[in-house]
């Protein structure tokens, strides 16, 4: 075919169409020139090479379209409302130095291929749609300029020099898929270059930047999802105020909901809400009856010794480890899960101090819980706090580290109430509301209680003691032959009344009972009265003259010769009013060393008129009407 004078077999013209049937080089013919205007298609089945290539209409092409030197070197520019650049495989779009034009000087300028469209040179597409059906769109170190739509499997923008406007005012990047099912990716690099706020040699994945005009508190940096018309998911910056913080915020579905919130003052993260006050604040709305929100931590393993944990860590230069951890182990097969909670210790070593069992069982200072108890707490060493069943009731106990020994416990409490029940010490079957299976002891401490021992007999230790009292009226007294008190009544009640003259006595004796407490004091009080008293004050003074008498003692009793004892008792004066007032003695406290339960005492109780123990002033008889002996029991009961 002649070109403008020159020929090639490899070109063939008929009518309006140029048709090259392999490659073939029209810059061989003319470099740098026209290689012609048509007002039809030109059609390849090889690759055009050549310089300048203009076109009012479309081309089609199989091969590669290849211009040389200069800039626009592939120029289409049509009068009709799209001129098309259409390839039925992969199409290779290149200059050797300089741009391609596309552009349709009255509508779209469009590049369609079936396979990979690769451009190798700076591109500008005016208007017009970049189609790749099956293949990838691939752009290495190349600008791209296009006011039009691209629409590719996969996209890659590797050049520093991207510009792409999708018609929106002030421009964007929209990327949409064009049939169901089928995936886009969109990567965007740089290569060598600072990014744009050149802080950062460091390539940039993807680089968005608001305007200027809009940093106010309404300012938003956006990068949004579509499927079809309806945003699917969306991230954004958001103003706090004055300065260059921003917080950051996640969305996800048809809505404003923040579902993801980063505050940029605080560092705080929220899920679900936007109003932070912890680390991490989620809302999960009303999770509602018999539901489950929160957090999940997945193991998709089967390890027995895997751990999903929570971990609380330290950063500080002085400590930089963990303080604390929350982890599960899944155990043998999944038959023994259990959940762990660990605290450092002081050498910022993480100890196990509380762990959660598959049965719900709970330990807290050790790892291991036994079947038996839903609680233990080990307080140390064989020092066990357990809360569990033992012979199918509710067991309180403390024992050693191996169960095999209890050990002791105290309770404390400004107040204990038993409010039902019956309580059994030492016993399982208690038949009434206390009973106590062995010695009880009350007292302050081990010296001073009261002690009830299993044959029920009660003994009083230390200072505990009861004062056990005995009456012996006048007529159980012996009388001796000389100066016995005279035998008198009063309404019809003994009385022995004392002379103000001579000393009278009588005489008892008395065995010290099983329950008297050895050596424990023994004293003698006198109950009596006067007939008239007087007006003034006076005095009676009582005597007692005692010896001990054992079992085995020769029995003897020296009048005058055996230990005394005095006590001197004032008449309260004033007659009538106090005639016949009953007094009682002070004590007359006897030296009880030696004295045992089963001795006997020999008693002579006497009126000492003579004045020997004090003064006796009182100028009649005085009427005993009750010799009151008293002595301290540290016994109750008989233990044979």
């Amino acid at each position: 075919m002649e070109i403008f004078g020159l020929t090639d077999p490899r070109i063939s013209g008929s009518g309006s169409i140029l048709t090259v049937d392999e490659t073939a080089s029209l810059s061989n013919y003319l470099v740098d020139t026209t290689i012609g205007t048509r007002t039809a298609d030109y059609t390849t089945t090889g690759t055009i090479t050549g310089g300048q290539l203009t076109s009012t209409n479309d081309i089609d092409a199989v091969g590669s379209v290849t211009a040389g030197s200069g800039a626009n070197e592939l120029v289409m520019s049509g009068g009709g409302p799209v001129t098309s650049l259409v390839s039925d495989i992969a199409l290779t779009i290149q200059t050797a130095t300089g741009a391609i034009d596309l552009r349709a000087q009255g509508g779209a300028a469009n590049v369609t291929t079936a396979g990979p469209l690769v451009v190798n040179s700076d591109i500008t597409i005016s208007s017009g749609t970049i189609t790749s059906d099956t293949g990838a769109l691939s752009f290495g170190n190349e600008t791209l300029t296009t006011t039009g739509t691209i629409n590719a499997a996969d996209l890659f923008l590797t050049s520093p020099n991207v510009k792409l406007l999708d018609g929106v005012a002030g421009g964007g990047l929209a990327v949409e898929g064009q049939q169901a099912n089928t995936q886009f990716r969109l990567q965007l690099h740089t290569i060598g270059a600072n990014p744009p706020d050149g802080t950062d040699t460091v390539a940039l994945d993807l680089y968005i930047k608001g305007t200027p005009a809009n940093q106010d508190n309404l300012e938003r940096i956006s990068l949004q999802f579509v499927g079809g018309a309806t945003p699917v998911a969306e991230l954004l910056t958001v103003s706090t105020g004055s300065g260059t913080d921003r917080d950051f915020i996640f969305r996800a579905g048809n809505g404003n909901t923040n579902q993801l919130y980063l505050e940029a003052s605080s560092g705080n993260v929220g899920i679900g809400t936007a109003t932070l006050d912890y680390i991490l604040d989620i809302n999960a709305g009303e999770i509602g009856d018999d539901n489950y929100d929160g957090v999940r931590i997945v193991d998709t393993g089967w390890t027995r010794v895997s751990h999903p944990m929570l971990e609380f860590y330290n950063s500080h230069v002085d400590f930089n480890g963990s303080l604390a951890r929350i982890y599960g182990e899944i155990g043998l097969l999944g038959e023994n899960s259990k959940l762990y909670f660990a605290v450092a210790d002081s050498s910022k070593s993480l100890q196990d101090r509380m762990v959660i069992d598959k049965g719900g069982n709970v330990g807290i200072g050790l790892t291991t819980v036994d079947d038996n108890y839903k609680l233990i707490v080990r307080r140390a060493a064989n020092v066990n706090f357990g809360i569990g069943l033992i012979e199918s009731e509710l067991a309180i106990a403390a024992f050693n580290d191996v169960l095999s020994a209890n050990i002791p416990m105290r309770f404390y409490a400004s107040e204990f109430n038993l409010l039902n029940g019956s309580v059994g010490i030492n016993t399982t079957t208690p038949d009434a509301k206390l009973q106590v299976v062995g010695d009880v002891h009350f007292g302050d401490d081990a010296t001073n209680q009261t002690r009830f021992s299993t044959t029920g007999l009660q003994t009083m230790a230390g200072t505990a003691r009861v004062m056990i009292s005995i009456d012996l009226e006048p007529v159980l007294a012996t009388r001796p032959s000389a100066n016995p008190p005279f035998e008198g009544t009063e309404d019809s009640f003994s009385t022995h009344d004392f002379d103000d003259s001579t000393d009278e006595s009588v005489f008892f004796h008395l065995e010290l009972p099983h329950d008297y407490a050895d050596a424990g004091t023994i004293h003698v009080h006198f109950d009596f009265f006067v007939d008239v008293a007087e007006a003034g004050a006076t005095s009676v003074v009582w005597g007692v003259e005692y010896k001990k008498q054992a079992i085995g003692d020769i029995f003897s009793f020296t009048l005058g010769s055996e230990t005394f004892g005095y006590t001197q008792t004032d008449v309260t004066p004033g007659t009538p009013g106090n005639d016949k007032k009953t007094h009682q003695s002070a004590e007359i406290n006897l030296t009880t060393t030696g004295f045992v339960a089963g001795d006997y005492i020999l008693l002579r109780l006497f009126r000492d008129a003579n004045g020997t123990g004090g003064t006796d002033n009182f100028p009649r008889d005085a009427r005993v009407i009750d010799y009151h002996i008293e002595y301290l029991s540290d016994k109750l009961g008989e233990s044979t």
